[in-house]
């Protein structure tokens, strides 16, 4: 069953029902949801769903042949197979020219490496009989990677006709619909933990604490998620043991290369190709603070939440596990450092709700993201949570917004906001208009809130981040 996903879903209906013919390319992680999505969108409409297989020409070609004969004769049988894959491009050609017909190729890579010239026989057809035919060409595929480097890339056969779709992790609130009993506080660390993805939404779906979650699903080697990450890494990658080695670093709060590449025992010369991969496949990112103009700092991260709290927990809690007495260990070996692990995927739910939810923001918000350097004066490192920057005014005076995030049990203060300014102005000066938002798991003293009454400061609660 679809959840969400309700304007990916009128996007695709919207696209159908141009009439047009169209050469739609989707893809996203493993278990976003694609599949599920795809499904939805078919209903009641002529299609052949064709899911290629990760082995030969000859499997694929008897998969599609399959595909076809399900459409053309659903309840036989019996299906002969095609002898050659441009005859059943022709079958599905002729099966077009009499109604709107859509074509899924789901798993796009695996029939790439069985059929390498299939995208230039896709490209083909679509410039000529399926385009005068209003084919709904629909290619999906789980790898970034392959995506933007075979199909979206300018040199590829399909780059005149394909048009991208990115399905990405859902947004938190959006997650929240999981757990309708949970607090907001339960709901911000299990999309902590599963970054959004609905498989593994559903798979920590029930009644039990939250230790005792984590305990089942996440800490027991016979549970699905437990070896979630290998599998998924297995399928495009080798040399796993380096991977593994460069996740767990920068889970544990390596940010600098050559941190990474110290705690990982290369070179930063192969380190960074290994986060580079990590990169296009959407796993890891590389940060520069904002304004861009300062891309001398890079940083990186761990952009799924899914796989930060893997490698964060997993491997140094390995021995315990395998020994069984992590439940016993779990206070001081998992408990007392969730407030940690959750301090950036807070950062990530405050930039959604910056960006998505509020309706009283100063301005619109065309750029957003972090901002960290040195404090001249103090000679200390500085950071800023978010930065966000909106458009010039009528009287040229560029608009920053500047927040502070916190997930800790203790409200927020005036303090709080007096050391947001104080670094804030390290990047803005009487030439811009600065606009300051404080973020609370805890709440904020009254103090504080006397601040926001006299509009120094907008105050955001947890609670409120989770109002639907």
């Amino acid at each position: 069953m679809l959840r969400g996903r309700t304007t990916e879903l009128e996007q695709l209906n919207a696209r159908y029902a141009s009439g047009t013919s169209a050469c739609l390319v989707l893809y996203g992680c493993m278990r976003v949801g694609k599949t599920t999505l795809i499904r939805t969108f078919l209903q009641d409409k002529p299609a052949i769903f064709f899911s290629a297989v990760s082995g030969t020409a000859l499997a694929n070609l008897r998969a599609l042949s399959q595909a076809i004969y399900a459409f053309q004769s659903p309840t036989s049988v019996h299906t002969p197979f095609y002898h050659r894959l441009d005859d059943a491009l022709s079958a599905i050609t002729s099966l077009a020219q009499s109604q709107r017909l859509i074509l899924v190729i789901d798993n796009l890579s695996y029939l790439v490496d069985a059929e390498p010239d299939v995208l230039s026989k896709l490209q083909q057809r679509m410039d000529g009989p399926w385009g005068a035919a209003k084919l709904f060409l629909f290619l999906c595929s789980s790898s970034r990677r392959f995506v933007e480097r075979d199909v979206l890339d300018p040199s590829s056969p399909l780059a005149g006709h394909a048009e991208p779709m990115q399905l990405l992790p859902l947004p938190y609130r959006e997650a929240a619909r999981w757990y309708p009993d949970r607090s907001p506080a339960e709901n911000a660390l299990l999309y902590g933990v599963t970054g959004g993805i609905p498989r593994y939404l559903t798979e920590l779906q029930g009644q039990n604490s939250i230790r005792d979650t984590l305990l089942e699903h996440l800490f027991d080697p016979a549970s699905y998620l437990f070896a979630e990450p290998e599998r998924l890494l297995r399928q495009e990658l080798r040399d796993l043991a380096v991977y593994n080695a460069v996740l767990t670093a920068m889970a544990g709060g390596a940010e600098r290369l050559q941190e990474i590449a110290a705690q990982t025992g290369t070179d930063t010369a192969a380190c960074v190709k290994y986060i580079d991969v990590l990169t296009a496949m959407g796993i890891a990112e590389k940060l520069h603070p904002l304004p861009r103009e300062s891309r001398r700092k890079t940083r990186y991260a761990i952009e799924d939440h899914f796989f930060r709290f893997w490698y964060r927990f997993i491997p140094g809690n390995l021995q315990r596990i395998a020994a069984g007495t992590l439940e016993q260990l779990y206070p001081s070996a998992v408990e007392q450092h969730l407030e940690a692990f959750m301090a950036p995927v807070f950062q990530d739910l405050c930039r959604q709700y910056l960006m998505h939810d509020p309706q009283d923001l100063p301005f619109p918000i065309q750029e957003i993201g972090s901002w960290w350097g040195r404090d001249p004066k103090s000679k200390q490192d500085v950071r800023i949570d978010i930065v966000a920057r909106g458009p010039k005014s009528q009287n040229q005076r560029q608009e920053y917004l500047f927040a502070s995030c916190r997930y800790t049990d203790t409200p927020m203060d005036t303090e709080d906001l007096y050391q947001l300014r104080s670094h804030a102005a390290l990047l803005a000066d009487y030439n811009h208009t600065c606009r300051f938002y404080l973020f609370s798991k805890a709440g904020f003293t009254g103090a504080l809130l006397e601040q926001q009454r006299l509009g120094e400061v907008r105050l955001v609660s947890l609670e409120e981040m989770y109002q639907f």
